[in-house]
């Protein structure tokens, strides 16, 4: 099984880029009490990754509460790298990949999607979650909106199908299920945009 093969491995391998993240995160946020909440909410995640556990609904909330903040923070520091130390796009996009990718994967093997389907299966999932979140990256690169919405709106994509591995593994996934998430991610990214509308069209 994924989580007997690779268990320190993966969590060697998260641990460095939830520590990469909130450096950068820490250099570039300007505000001290952000740094202390982001700070606080990733020490939060990081005393779960060392947790075991074999309750699915304990294992989901750990899913929560280390993808989300590792993908906002890790995000925002990789659009500050791209706008203030201008490094190049495609070393950003390299780094988006293994941040998505690195991220989908200890998050889904530690609440025991892994071990649900075939490893192949499985592993094509996560590469699909790193290629679909790389993608949505760019795309909001070129977005005239701030870091923080841009990382927000990746965060809920990153979720939004990272859920659907998850309820498709335990054949959970119908079709009201899928509407339903999809109908509030969009409400949800409709609010962001219209509450940004008029910069946009200014």
């Amino acid at each position: 099984m994924i989580k007997n093969k690779f268990f320190i491995f993966e969590k060697l391998l998260f641990l460095g880029i939830i520590t990469g993240a909130l450096f950068g995160f820490w250099y570039f946020e300007t505000s001290l009490s952000i740094k202390i909440l982001a700070t606080i909410l990733m020490l939060i995640g990081l005393l779960t990754l060392l947790q075991k556990s074999n309750v699915v609904q304990s294992s989901n909330n750990r899913f929560e509460m280390l993808s989300l903040p590792t993908i906002y923070i890790g995000a925002f520091t990789l659009y500050n790298l791209i706008a203030n130390i201008n490094l190049p796009i495609y070393i950003v996009m390299i780094m988006v990949l293994i941040l998505t990718t690195v991220t989908a994967f200890a998050v889904l093997s530690m609440n025991q999607t892994s071990e649900l389907m075939k490893l192949e299966l499985f592993y094509s999932f996560v590469l699909l979650i790193g290629l679909v979140a790389t993608e949505i990256f760019l795309g909001l690169y070129f977005w005239p909106i701030n870091v923080e919405i841009k990382s927000l709106v990746l965060v809920i994509i990153f979720y939004q199908i990272a859920a659907l591995v998850y309820f498709y593994a335990r054949s959970m996934l119908r079709l009201n299920k899928i509407v339903g998430s999809l109908v509030i991610n969009f409400f949800i990214l409709a609010i962001i945009f219209w509450s940004l509308w008029p910069k946009l069209s200014s």
